[in-house]
């Protein structure tokens, strides 16, 4: 497993937010983490990430124990996380936005600005546009291309599809799809059980901060009791 989560709690506080959540994510797989809002799936993100520290449990990344580090050593190890709110850089252009996040050139690195804009076209038409002046779905895209330009093997995906129209959402769906083709896993958060299941190979449930369920996508399907239960509005 390229990521090993195992029996993580995390707290914000004192209030007790993830009760022992395992989870993992294989070499080129899409995971798909559901649940209702306020299940704790970003809080999960946050915690695989280091952003908010787990207060029990393990957490391995290529088979190293992780648990304690800070985001930017993360970073380095090769994991990528593109928060709900993007956080993109207002006031500079898309280029500079994409610019700070490159790894220092090497052999490894397998993706560049010009790579990023053919993946995105809108990008390169809007490269000298400040942040600010993008709309919903192009901050998306950027906030997906500066994840690529730091060549992770991991992506942490928060809320991908919220807010965005339809067209949009399946310009994203593709490239999700393509960041997998390219060996590059996936760990989706989504409140949108629908478009999840259509990218994913296989499904976490969270619920009041537990695993109420994991397995296929196809066993997620064939299970309309756990889905009415947990993930209908």
């Amino acid at each position: 497993m390229l990521l090993h989560v195992q029996s993580v709690h995390t707290f914000y506080g004192e209030s007790h937010i993830l009760f022992g959540v395992d989870l993992e994510v294989g070499t080129a797989e899409i995971i798909a983490l559901l649940g209702r809002n306020g299940a704790g799936k970003s809080t999960t993100l946050r915690t695989i990430m280091g952003l908010t520290a787990p207060r029990a449990g393990n957490i391995h990344f290529h088979g190293k124990a992780v648990m304690g580090l800070k985001p930017y050593q993360m970073c380095r190890m090769g994991m990528a996380f593109v928060p709900e709110d993007r956080r993109i850089f207002p006031r500079l252009t898309v280029q500079e936005n994409l610019e700070i996040s490159a790894r220092q050139p090497d052999k490894k690195c397998l993706w560049s600005i010009d790579r990023v804009y053919e993946w995105f076209p809108r990008l390169r038409e809007r490269k000298d546009h400040g942040g600010h002046q993008l709309s919903g779905g192009e901050q998306q895209m950027l906030t997906i291309g500066r994840a690529l330009m730091s060549n992770p093997s991991l992506i942490l995906l928060d809320e991908p599809s919220e807010g965005l129209a339809p067209a949009v959402v399946k310009i994203l769906a593709d490239a999700i799809k393509a960041i997998r083709a390219e060996r590059i896993s996936v760990l989706l958060v989504e409140q949108n059980a629908h478009f999840a299941s259509k990218l994913s190979d296989r499904a976490y449930v969270l619920d009041d901060g537990r695993v109420c369920f994991g397995g296929s996508i196809a066993e997620l399907e064939q299970d309309p009791l756990l889905k009415a239960r947990y993930l209908s509005v």
